[in-house]
């Protein structure tokens, strides 16, 4: 992959993290306003993010096909960095009493690279974004 390549790549996965986010953080920030407390609110929030994280993914950042096998890994890192998101929520607004409007954009935040790295690995099954080329093929 070319550098030009990845940075659009970047690009692309910067612009549907940020629409995952952003509807993440409005799901809980908006069941804090409405009272509901922050765990229920998480729940809410990681049921309508990954199914929209994957397909955007899939369609806009690694222009990949939906495959059953692929939502089931990228699912399964959302439920894999879900306690340490909780932990880090509960530490924020019940340990250091941070409101979640604070709190669940600075939890974001601090996932986002695992996100990546996991998103990657999950729908285009390895970490390189090109074929490995042997050492006798020409350009």
């Amino acid at each position: 992959m070319t550098g030009e390549t990845l940075f659009r790549r970047v690009q692309r996965y910067i612009t549907v993290g940020v629409i995952c986010a952003v509807t993440q953080n409005l799901i809980v920030i908006g069941g804090g306003f409405v009272g509901l407390y922050y765990f229920p609110a998480t729940l809410v929030s990681v049921a309508v993010v990954i199914p929209l994280g994957y397909f955007l993914h899939c369609r806009y950042t690694f222009d990949q096909p939906r495959k059953l096998d692929s939502f089931v890994r990228f699912a399964s890192g959302f439920v894999l960095a879900y306690p340490f998101y909780l932990a880090l929520i509960a530490m924020f607004c019940t340990g250091l009493r941070w409101p979640v409007a604070i709190a669940a954009p600075v939890t974001t935040a601090i996932l986002f690279l695992f996100n990546y790295v996991w998103a990657h690995w999950a729908i285009v099954q390895r970490f390189r974004s090109y074929p490995k080329r042997s050492p006798l093929q020409l350009h």
